[in-house]
């Protein structure tokens, strides 16, 4: 039930879903909060990459501005996986939004899913071990490093307009 009204939460009310992570880690713990969070974000992602690149850009504009949508295809066609990736990452990002604009790239959606999984894992598992200091720490310190790692692979160009775009979603 915990994973379906996940799946729901990123198709119905598509915005920043860390109250369905605080939820899970409360009800089930850490780990199995953290799994079950994972796997409805994952069905979730999956869901909305199928919708967009089946039912286009018309069905995309329902849920993102069409300047924003506009940004994200110049985006994505100057730096590619790495800006979904690095969005996904940022805490608090509406993430649901962006797997509507990802789902109408033309990334492969294994490729997709990959980088939705690995940049929303440190967040979720942040949000779901609230109660676990020491994980906590650990997390967060995974989540600084990998900052850090793509803060020195930047050009700089990117980063106000990642900011711009993050704001306005």
């Amino acid at each position: 039930m915990f994973i379906l009204l996940q799946i729901a939460q990123m198709l119905v009310a598509p915005h920043p879903g860390q109250i369905m992570a605080l939820i899970g880690g409360y009800l089930f713990g850490s780990w199995i909060g953290l799994l079950y969070t994972m796997i409805g974000v994952m069905m979730g992602s999956a869901l909305i990459f199928a919708l967009a690149r089946k039912l286009g850009r018309p069905f995309v504009r329902r849920f993102v501005r069409p300047d924003s949508l506009r940004e994200f295809d110049h985006l994505t066609r100057e730096k590619g996986t790495f800006v979904f990736f690095l969005m996904y990452l940022l805490p608090g990002f509406p993430d649901d939004i962006l797997s509507f604009i990802a789902g109408f790239t033309l990334i492969p959606v294994r490729r997709l899913l990959l980088i939705s999984l690995v940049g929303r894992l440190p967040e979720n598992a942040v949000v779901t071990t609230f109660e676990n200091i020491h994980l906590l720490l650990v997390t967060l310190a995974a989540i600084l490093l990998i900052y850090v790692y793509v803060w020195s692979k930047r050009d700089g160009s990117e980063n106000l307009q990642i900011i711009r775009i993050g704001s306005r979603s």
